[in-house]
């Protein structure tokens, strides 16, 4: 929710201090902040949701609806070449040549982000009879796709964060969106996948000491190759 604010108080009042974590790099357009903020909001409502605070589970499923819906959106005007974005909504310091000589649009691979994060969010706390939880399984997928591009620019490989010819996703989105996922994956740890990382057992104890080698040593590799 911070990041998101942050995020859309530099297109409001245009502060190049928010505009990137790189110089030179991507910006995070209004539109993906505006989607940061509804999932924190879905998510927060969704952990503090009680059964005598119906508001707060109406405001998790709602915000987590509108999250799914904007990157639904996203993707239909990529598929039929339509120019969607509500960020001129936000720039209204912005001159009509300025909004005209850089459309801002939200990426492919952040929407594709927001469809699976906005499932994973009306999911949360779903769990099938073989004790498998959706929401952890599609939070993997979102982290997955925020992980390449975050490898992208540690490597400088703009096929690793940009698709096709389309908008790249920018640095900080990545980061939000693992974010995002960690806090998903956390919301339930003594349940579905996350119950084999948790767990007080052999399995557990070896998963805990094995996860940050699995992520480390490649990109350790990587980097020095």
């Amino acid at each position: 929710i911070g990041i998101g604010t942050l995020v859309l108080l530099r297109w409001i009042f245009d502060v190049e201090l928010l505009k990137s974590l790189m110089p030179g790099a991507p910006d995070m357009s209004a539109t993906t902040a505006l989607g940061f903020v509804l999932a924190g909001l879905s998510l927060s409502g969704k952990l503090s949701a009680h059964p005598e605070r119906p508001r707060l589970i109406w405001l998790g499923k709602g915000c987590a609806g509108l999250v799914l819906l904007l990157g639904l959106a996203s993707l239909i005007a990529y598929w039929a070449g339509w120019n969607f974005s509500l960020d001129r909504l936000f720039l209204w310091t912005q001159t009509e040549a300025d909004l005209a000589a850089s459309p801002r649009t939200m990426a492919l691979n952040t929407a594709l982000n927001f469809v699976l994060s906005g499932l994973a969010l009306l999911t949360l706390g779903v769990e099938t009879r073989h004790e498998l939880r959706p929401a952890q399984i599609l939070f993997l997928f979102t982290g997955l796709v925020a992980l390449v591009a975050v490898i992208g620019y540690a490597y400088q490989v703009l096929a690793l964060y940009c698709v096709g010819n389309w908008d790249p996703m920018a640095l900080n989105s990545g980061l939000t969106f693992l974010l995002l996922c960690l806090a998903g994956l956390c919301a339930h740890p003594g349940r579905g996948l996350m119950a084999l990382i948790t767990g007080q057992n052999a399995g557990g104890l070896i998963a805990r000491r094995l996860l940050p080698a699995a992520f480390i040593i490649p990109l350790a590799l990587g980097t020095l190759r």
